[in-house]
């Protein structure tokens, strides 16, 4: 008889049992996966370039970057990324552009002859496929990437000015120096990895592939200062920042 009464008052009070109170905490979605629909991703890092070893010896200096990114990931390895950038590269002609002095026609007649160079600047952006290697939601997700997109190879106002200038023109022959802007090809990959729900950081590696930019200078042998076309330049990015990662409902 006990044993009876006592299953049906269990019988009773079961299902009100734990009523106002709240399952174990569960970080991101439902499922356990980390809210990673959509990503948001400031960035900042070094970059380098090679030498265009032809002509003068055109080389684009290595120095620092910065952009964001804003990625779609619709599957669970499948993603893709829109991303634009900044960065410095100076340029210099490792080689004088008419002899070893100037002319007898220059201002400075007789004197050493010093080789050109100018600040720039490089805006870069693409449209990246991305392969996570983890399934989306994960707290570590390495990945890799490569797109396509444009550069634009661009001398600051103040060296156009300058190689506009009528004395600098007469031995550089500089004053059609201006902004090149050319099709690249990028590739690389990193790891994103959350610290919370909705923030992290990423690490990212990715090299680049353009013809080499004229900044519209001529192409052939003159009097002045001039980069052949038709080769290919290459550069590579280290970047790290921030990740915000969002899933709207």
């Amino acid at each position: 008889m006990k044993i009876r009464l006592t299953i049906a008052v269990l019988c009773v009070i079961a299902p009100g049992f734990g009523q106002g109170t709240q399952p174990p905490a569960v970080h991101g979605s439902p499922n356990g996966q980390f809210p990673d629909l959509v990503e948001m991703d400031p960035f900042e890092g070094i970059s380098t370039w090679g030498q265009v070893t032809r002509g003068l010896d055109t080389k684009l200096h290595d120095d620092w970057l910065a952009g964001g990114r804003i990625a779609f990931n619709p599957t669970r390895h499948f993603g893709f990324e829109l991303w634009m950038d900044y960065d410095r590269a100076n340029v210099s002609f490792r080689l004088p552009s008419n002899g070893d002095v100037y002319p007898p026609t220059s201002p400075f007649a007789g004197a050493p002859i010093p080789t050109y160079s100018f600040q720039a600047a490089n805006w870069m952006w693409g449209l990246d496929p991305i392969i996570n290697l983890k399934p989306r939601g994960s707290k570590f997700q390495p990945y890799l990437e490569a797109g396509v997109g444009g550069v634009t190879f661009s001398p600051d106002s103040s060296a156009i000015d300058h190689a506009r200038d009528p004395i600098v023109n007469s031995s550089f022959y500089s004053a059609r120096l201006d902004q090149d802007t050319r099709f690249q090809i990028n590739y690389g990959g990193g790891l994103k990895w959350h610290l919370t729900d909705h923030w992290g950081f990423r690490l990212d590696a990715r090299g680049f592939w353009s013809h080499n930019p004229t900044y519209n200078l001529p192409t052939d042998p003159t009097n002045g200062i001039y980069i052949p076309s038709g080769y290919s330049l290459n550069g590579f990015q280290a970047t790290i920042g921030p990740v915000f990662f969002a899933s709207p409902k």
